[in-house]
């Protein structure tokens, strides 16, 4: 038998455990793209109702200069995606429908990827971008507060963020937490 000293780091293994497993999100929360408890960490965002950070990076596909000026005119989503993130394909049909049907400007940021890889993705599954911006070094994601993909940002004509999603867009998603944030009157 154990001494009670000796089941003291075992107990705490079985609880610390024990919490992590209660703490994590059900699957069928993520699998809707919806994690209601943590759906305030989405939109406490620090670069919430500030601008789009400054940037001068090439286009993915002709390799001009673009920046900031991109987000202004009117509102858009800026995207942020790579060719080897697996989420990312999850999203892409429904990014194509938004593109396709409501006339949606989506901007891409193609972050930390292989540009030929990127373009082979956009060439094979078709493209919902109005433009992608090639990060291939993650700096400007990081200055936006992105560490992850898929990560989608609602971006007013000023150029001024006033939402993040972190994860992957679906219907459910966009109807919770767009559509009542975009105004759908003044098409793209």
């Amino acid at each position: 038998m154990l001494k009670p000293t000796y089941a003291l780091p075992f107990l705490f293994v079985f609880l610390f455990g024990g919490l992590l497993f209660w703490a994590t999100p059900s699957e069928k929360k993520i699998k809707n793209g919806i994690n209601n408890k943590d759906m305030r960490s989405f939109s406490d965002l620090k670069m919430k109702g500030h601008p789009v950070p400054a940037f001068h990076l090439k286009a993915l596909e002709t390799n001009t200069q673009l920046n900031q000026d991109l987000f202004t005119q009117s509102w858009s989503l800026l995207n942020v995606w790579a060719s080897w993130c697996s989420s990312c394909k999850g999203e892409h049909d429904f990014l194509m429908a938004l593109f396709k049907e409501k006339k949606i400007k989506i901007i891409g940021l193609n972050y930390r990827d292989q540009q030929n890889a990127a373009k082979a993705v956009l060439k094979e599954t078709g493209n919902p971008y109005h433009e992608v911006i090639f990060d291939p070094k993650g700096q400007f994601a990081l200055e936006l507060g992105s560490t992850v993909t898929p990560e989608t940002y609602l971006i007013d004509p000023q150029g001024i963020i006033q939402f993040r999603f972190r994860g992957p867009l679906n219907e459910t998603v966009w109807q919770s937490y767009f559509v009542p944030l975009f105004p759908f009157h003044h098409p793209v």
